[in-house]
């Protein structure tokens, strides 16, 4: 018999605005446990609208956000956390005059498991290098691909069971975006976390996703298996120009 996969998120016809201007317009998607799902479209789509809605960034929006079932729609981002959800922000977003390592233990500011987290400071250190590298540098000080890693460990650091990533490759290397998207599939599997990600990069997002949703003018426009949407002549339509 075949085993139905388990939904973690559900999210039914969300609209958000930014003050008077609307963003999106009744998007529906979900996710099941152990999925990486990627949400892509041309710039202005309102991709990151989407996770900024659901780790309670945006207080104007309508529909309802389903965790595990439970309704978390009016949570506040610090409930969020506590539950099992976990942010990285576009831009590599870190605490510059703080160490690396004082970056890592903002991550764990919800927890009181004091022998976990020194373990799991351990572990990452061991999954990502540089973290080790320059643990007690200023994480300001950080190339722009140190900066990423550190922004995803302090949010690994939360223990969560659903990761948000926003662009998580904006402005690196093709080399550390590569490194990066590896990083993150090894992260799902050792894991089992199950990760959404807004990406630019169509063609890297697609080829790592086990599915996805295309999005066009704050709408949904399609969704399907990641490596099919990849060879789709309606999303490379939309990515003319852009970054495919």
């Amino acid at each position: 018999m075949k085993q139905t996969k388990k939904e973690i998120l559900k999210i039914k016809n969300l609209s958000a605005w930014y003050e008077q201007l609307q963003i999106l317009y009744n998007i529906n998607m979900h996710i099941n446990k152990g999925e990486i799902v990627s949400i892509i479209g041309p710039n202005g789509a309102g991709k990151s609208t989407i996770l900024k809605s659901i780790f309670g960034f945006i207080e104007k929006r309508t529909g309802s956000i389903l965790f595990h079932n439970q309704e978390i729609t009016s949570l506040k981002t610090h409930e969020l956390v506590s539950k099992g959800i976990g942010y990285v922000p576009q831009g590599r977003i870190v605490f510059p005059g703080l160490t690396v390592l004082e970056n890592l233990e903002m991550g764990a500011y919800t927890r009181t498991d004091k022998k976990e987290i020194k373990k799991d400071l351990q572990e990452l250190q061991a999954f990502f290098p540089q973290l080790q590298k320059h643990l007690h540098t200023n994480a300001g000080l950080l190339s722009g691909g140190e900066q990423q890693i550190v922004s995803l460990a302090r949010a690994l650091m939360s223990k969560p069971k659903l990761l948000l990533m926003d662009e998580p490759t904006l402005g690196l290397s093709p080399q550390m975006k590569l490194m990066l998207f590896q990083k993150i599939k090894e992260l799902r599997d050792k894991l089992q976390l199950t990760i959404l990600i807004v990406e630019q990069n169509a063609k890297l997002a697609l080829d790592m996703s086990d599915r996805a949703y295309v999005l066009e003018a704050g709408r949904n426009k399609l969704e399907g298996i990641g490596n099919k949407l990849l060879h789709d002549k309606r999303v490379q339509h939309l990515y003319l120009g852009g970054e495919f």
